[in-house]
């Protein structure tokens, strides 16, 4: 199992880091609407659906996808696009509210007392608002600043891990993911702070340093929440992993479950500095 992680590692790293630094605008977009498809159809798996509608699912948001990106490629400025603005505080509403009271309700009574149908469209709206949140990123602070803001949420990941098996004590969602500690988020909220810092001195962003760190801590707590949120999907769904597509690694939404609330409010801080 270690080899197969270290392998998928040495072969997905330098194709994202390509992606975000280097690709053209033609394969950055490829590249965020494969993967939106990949993620959708694992959400589709989450839900219990046969492969085939699973997959219409996925070709639904890649198209949805698609077309949002034709609007940006037209010409329009993402950054100055207020409907664009809009639906990502519509996400980022989910994220700050519906899903916490969402976990709250499982951790209670062990039950996401919400239908397969509701939850497709709260998937939609979070894989759409992440895609189209990551494009209006790069827009704004380039390829490099896009690959910082995803360092950071790594940095709390690495943090909680090493200090959640060093210290850990106490539980910080037990019902949801047992292994997850307060002494672990304190570890990796202290990380993913510090990374924060140094990308604010090394890339021009569009918010003032003290604006951006309070927006980061925002950003870290709900990247948690994230991961919660596709750990109450899969024991929903009685799954260790989203997929097997990663060997190692599991799924796509695995992966990015972290990234799919924070890319939303960042970017939605971000373009609320342009409009406003």
């Amino acid at each position: 199992m270690l080899l197969y992680r270290i392998l998928t590692v040495l072969v997905i790293a330098p194709l994202f880091f390509w992606v975000n630094l280097y690709a053209n605008t033609f394969w950055f977009n490829a590249f965020w609407l494969a993967l939106v498809a990949l993620a959708a159809r694992e959400w589709g798996n989450l839900l219990r659906w046969d492969r085939v509608r699973q997959w219409k699912f996925a070709l639904l948001n890649a198209a949805f996808a698609f077309l949002g990106l034709l609007v940006v490629e037209a010409g329009c400025k993402v950054q100055h696009t207020t409907l664009l603005f809009w639906f990502l505080i519509i996400a980022s509403l989910l994220w700050l509210f519906i899903v916490p009271y969402a976990l709250y309700r499982y951790s209670r009574d062990q039950r996401l007392n919400l239908s397969d149908s509701i939850l497709s469209v709260i998937g939609s709206v979070m894989l759409l608002a992440f895609v189209w949140a990551t494009v209006a990123i790069r827009q704004q602070i380039h390829g490099g600043g896009l690959l910082g803001l995803f360092i950071i949420v790594w940095c709390s990941d690495i943090g909680a891990y090493f200090a959640g098996r060093y210290y850990g004590k106490r539980k910080l969602a037990e019902h949801i993911s047992p292994k997850k500690t307060v002494e672990g988020f304190i570890g990796g909220f202290v990380a993913a702070m510090l990374a924060a810092v140094v990308l604010a001195l090394c890339v021009s962003l569009p918010l003032s340093l003290p604006h951006f760190l309070s927006l980061t801590v925002l950003v870290v707590i709900y990247a948690v929440i994230g991961d919660l949120w596709e750990s109450v999907l899969k024991r929903r769904a009685g799954i260790k992993d989203s997929s097997n597509i990663l060997p190692g690694h599991g799924g796509i939404l695995d992966r990015i479950d972290s990234w799919l609330s924070a890319m939303v409010l960042w970017a939605a801080g971000f373009l609320y500095a342009g409009l406003y």
